[in-house]
């Protein structure tokens, strides 16, 4: 017959166990962040039209959700190493570096990434030049 010590001692046991595996500490887990390594596209000249923006990188989830300058952005769960996301054409109407990062889970953003939107006519988009007559 089990005393109550020892019943006591094994639903402890069992309450360690449980909490190493639903914690991440068993079973393989790793609980790792999710990192972006590139966007594409990484830039937009000012006035283009919608687009899709990609983000690359690693062990994103199901439920992640791409931010625009911090801001929710409709956002597609490919893989755990894609995400894509709707771009409005409004979202790139100024020139400036806009910070792209994604939320996991509701609960933080994780590292951001430059995205550029150039102006027309800025040293990296040259304007054509002038016809002659």
């Amino acid at each position: 017959m089990r005393t109550r010590k020892h019943l006591i001692l094994m639903a402890l046991l069992f309450l360690l166990v449980a909490s190493l595996v639903f914690v991440g500490g068993g079973c393989g887990s790793t609980n790792s962040v999710p990192t972006t390594s590139t966007l594409s596209p990484a830039s937009k000249t000012v006035g283009e039209t919608d687009f899709t923006l990609t983000v690359n990188g690693t062990n994103f989830v199901n439920g992640s959700v791409v931010k625009w300058n911090g801001t929710d952005r409709t956002t597609t769960f490919v893989s755990a190493t894609q995400l894509t996301a709707a771009i409005s054409k409004v979202d790139i109407a100024a020139a400036g570096t806009v910070h792209v990062g994604h939320l996991v889970a509701s609960i933080s953003m994780v590292n951001a990434s430059p995205f550029l939107v150039d102006s027309l006519g800025s040293p990296s988009q040259p304007s054509p030049a002038p016809a002659t007559l």
